[in-house]
């Protein structure tokens, strides 16, 4: 049974899903590895609670600077990772250039300045702290419909598979 979460729009309750809708879990047999990236202790923490608290997240890392991300990402092995940007040593805009082509980034930060930035790295989206539960939910969910897609363009359609075409 999924849980539904409300969203305050305009004075209206909306629906928003912790689970993800059935047509994706068919295209997503095995949870989006994830990793967190903050160097304020309690950001990361916040962070950790609400990737265990996503079903179709899998913690894989959690660091607190750039260059422990580094390692965490050199397996090759992250599909998404939020990080902050704003932290000693190597920042997250960069980090995000160092992530490679399968890891999509989404940043949290608490300065609005670097969004456009943010959006040139190719972010999938952009949190301002703090994060409600709501906000990260909606960023983790454009994060597995951008996989579902990518995945689902990956496999060959079924009716080329199945015929054999004589000229």
């Amino acid at each position: 049974q999924p849980l539904y979460l409300h969203a305050q729009r305009k004075g209206q309750r909306l629906p928003l899903r912790t689970h993800p809708s059935r047509k994706t879990l068919g295209l997503m047999s095995t949870p989006l590895s994830t990793l967190i990236v903050d160097d304020e202790p309690l950001a990361l923490d916040l962070m950790e609670r609400y990737v265990l608290r996503t079903p179709f997240l899998r913690l894989e890392a959690k660091c607190s600077g750039g260059a422990e991300a580094l390692e965490a990402l050199a397996g090759g092995g992250i599909d998404v990772a939020f990080l902050d940007i704003q932290m000693p040593g190597m920042n997250g805009l960069e980090l995000s250039h160092l992530a490679g082509d399968r890891t999509r980034v989404i940043f949290t930060t608490a300065f609005q300045q670097y969004a456009l930035e943010g959006f040139r790295a190719d972010a999938i989206d952009y949190l301002l702290k703090p994060i409600d539960y709501n906000e990260f939910l909606r960023a983790a969910h454009k994060a597995l419909k951008w996989f579902s897609l990518t995945r689902e363009k990956t496999e060959p359609a079924p009716s080329a598979q199945a015929h054999t075409y004589l000229l």
